[in-house]
């Protein structure tokens, strides 16, 4: 019964399925996250403590995200949450793709701590208002199932395009990241106040 009512799901509710467009493409943006930190010490060769320093800007980008971000979404709708951070990854990206100076990665981790803390909040909850209670289990599973299998495609992508270059990557990452915050911001409506929406 749950496996049948799926297929269901996605062919009716319009709203959700263009969300899970969204969101899997802000996941597929990340393809560039795990090179950040290779990217600086073969263009620079940063020492230990600058990657010390990027790791502590990371996490203060995380923490202010997710308590901002989460104020925010209690106030006006996680899809706004999910649009700043997905708007901080093309951020992110873009100044690893074009960065002068190591300096400026300080500035990379932040913004990619941020998306990280939309992602943790809004990510997860914003699931839940695409339904009534009896049905969230359903469209929480689906949500996550479809982030995830993005999550393993990503690296590999990633890993395909920093053999030619990292700026490729990076670039590829800043461009899927904003082609999501378009679709996320244009495509989708908010579901708390459009909860059950279908149109075409």
């Amino acid at each position: 019964e749950f496996r049948a009512g799926l297929p269901e799901i996605l062919s009716r509710d319009h709203n959700f399925r263009r969300f899970l467009v969204a969101r899997s493409l802000m996941a597929l943006g990340n393809l560039g996250l795990g090179f950040i930190t290779v990217a600086a010490v073969r263009r620079w060769q940063v020492p230990d403590s600058a990657v010390g320093l990027y790791t502590a800007a990371y996490w203060l980008g995380q923490t202010a995200g997710t308590l901002s971000l989460g104020v925010l979404a209690d106030r006006r709708g996680h899809k706004l949450s999910l649009e700043i951070g997905a708007l901080a990854a093309v951020s992110a990206y873009a100044l690893a793709w074009l960065a002068p100076a190591p300096d400026w990665y300080y500035a990379v981790f932040f913004l990619i701590g941020i998306n990280s803390g939309a992602v943790l909040g809004s990510g997860i909850l914003i699931a839940l208002e695409f339904s009534q209670p009896g049905r969230r289990p359903t469209y929480a599973g689906l949500t996550n199932t479809a982030v995830g299998l993005v999550n393993i495609t990503a690296p590999l992508v990633g890993t395909l395009l920093a053999g030619t270059s990292y700026s490729w990557t990076f670039a590829a990452s800043a461009v899927v990241s904003l082609f999501a915050l378009t679709l996320m911001h244009w495509w989708v409506l908010e579901p708390r106040w459009n909860n059950g929406a279908t149109s075409p």
